[in-house]
């Protein structure tokens, strides 16, 4: 998957990545000598809204609902790309201001969900995410099928609802489980390392 393909189109079922897409149309306009953090920031949130974009989804090869595109999902999978995002931190936010810099970046995610999709409780929900990822310990196949069951269970309900880490799993359909495994392990190898990147390069060159 090019996570820099296409923009989502203007019918993008997800406020927020249409959002994100005009920022990010205005931003490349402008020639940074080097990337600030606000810039970093973005970069991290349109890079990751490239998941399940409604045009990726009508592909009629990929077995994957549209509505799967909505802000609902992509909040979680948000959470589940800052949940790395702060494993790597852990490793080498190694002082007060690599901390601060890690915590702009994740209130920078939180607000745009709380103020666009007006998700109220998006910080409560991030870090039960955070809670029900810690549980499944380095495991990253069960961080996966964490995240495709908190998918499932959001656009059930069509609520971001806290859960805890013994609740039954809802996504039982094999050919749906399959191909949302897929686009996750597809889209998180190729966002994840120029993630890392750029945030290292930040820090280098801030010298923090």
């Amino acid at each position: 998957m090019n996570i820099f393909g296409k923009k989502a189109s203007s019918e993008d079922l997800s406020i927020v990545r249409r959002w994100l897409d005009e920022e990010h149309a205005r931003l490349r306009k402008i020639k940074f000598p080097e990337r600030p953090i606000d810039v970093v920031s973005h970069w991290v949130l349109y890079t990751a809204s490239r998941f399940n974009t409604l045009e990726s989804l009508k592909n009629p090869y990929i077995k994957i609902d549209v509505k799967y595109s909505g802000d609902l999902p992509l909040f979680e999978y948000m959470c589940f790309i800052y949940y790395y995002v702060g494993r790597w931190m852990a490793n080498h936010a190694t002082n007060e201001k690599r901390i601060a810099s890690s915590l702009y970046m994740l209130d920078q995610m939180l607000d745009l969900f709380s103020k666009l999709a007006r998700f109220e409780n998006a910080k409560e929900i991030f870090l039960n995410r955070n809670e029900l990822y810690d549980a499944c310990g380095s495991d990253s196949n069960r961080h996966t099928r964490v995240l495709l069951d908190t998918m499932a269970k959001g656009i059930s309900s069509g609520k971001l609802l806290p859960y805890n880490a013994n609740a039954p799993m809802l996504l039982s359909h094999a050919e749906v489980r399959s191909a949302l495994m897929q686009s996750v392990e597809s889209h998180f190898a190729s966002c994840m390392p120029m993630v890392n990147k750029w945030l290292q390069e930040l820090f280098d060159r801030a010298g923090i």
